[in-house]
């Protein structure tokens, strides 16, 4: 932090503290906001705002920690394990630090030892994420493909919208179709791609409509020459 920003969160610090009925001596504020000058000043106000709205008692430095670690963007254990227990086919958006955890977790799962796959996974996960945040390393997100194809742009489509996947790697990663389906998905109409694309469908259906146009006509005038081959009998 800056220091006009070191000041204002003394100020914040300390008009949070009394409006929680908190009394913070001088020595106990700057001691917290030494620790909380790592992180970034917004996320830390941020934090200040929920424990003034969710706690009811004391100011405490692990409450704010707490809250401005939430705000970092790792999912909790629960969410990671939801997410890396998908079957194989499926396509997953996942963070560094779910994929190192799922290291402890797959022998077991080999084994079909699936609660204790989700413990050992969620014990190793704790333990990554907090060793992560201590070094104020933030999530990078990437993209496992899963074998359905068909599967594939929801998810990459989600993690674009949630600002996980940037728009244009996400493309470098599939085939023209399911391209087209994440920019369509993502409200990106008017993407160059998908305007080739679309254009590129229309000009291979045309030759099919045109002959199926030629095969329509072709069965009409067999139908006719049956029709007047009788009334041919009838004049001789």
């Amino acid at each position: 932090m800056h220091q006009s920003e070191m000041e204002a969160l003394i100020n914040a610090l300390t008009a949070t503290a009394e409006v929680m009925g908190t009394e913070l001596k001088p020595a106990s504020i700057m001691l917290m906001t030494d620790d909380l000058a790592d992180y970034p000043f917004d996320s830390v106000l941020a934090a200040l705002k929920r424990c003034r709205q969710e706690i009811s008692g004391r100011l405490t430095l692990a409450a704010i920690v707490e809250r401005v670690q939430a705000a970092d963007g790792m999912p909790g254990p629960d969410e990671a394990w939801a997410i890396m227990s998908r079957p194989e086919g499926d396509t997953v958006v996942m963070t560094e630090q779910m994929g190192e955890a799922m290291q402890s977790a797959r022998p077991l799962l080999a084994d079909g030892e699936k609660i204790g796959a989700r413990m050992a996974f969620k014990d190793a996960y704790t333990r990554i994420v907090a060793d992560a945040r201590e070094k104020r390393i933030k999530p990078k997100w990437f993209v496992s493909l899963g074998h359905d194809k068909e599967g594939r742009a929801e998810p990459i489509a989600e993690a674009v919208r949630t600002g996980k996947l940037s728009l244009e790697h996400s493309l470098g990663l599939l085939s023209p179709d399911n391209k087209a389906q994440v920019l369509q998905l993502t409200g990106n109409v008017n993407h160059p791609f998908l305007l080739e694309h679309k254009q590129a469908q229309l000009e291979e259906q045309q030759p099919l409509d045109a002959a199926k146009g030629l095969k329509h006509i072709s069965v009409l005038k067999s139908m006719l020459a049956v029709k007047a081959i009788p009334q041919e009998e009838e004049e001789a």
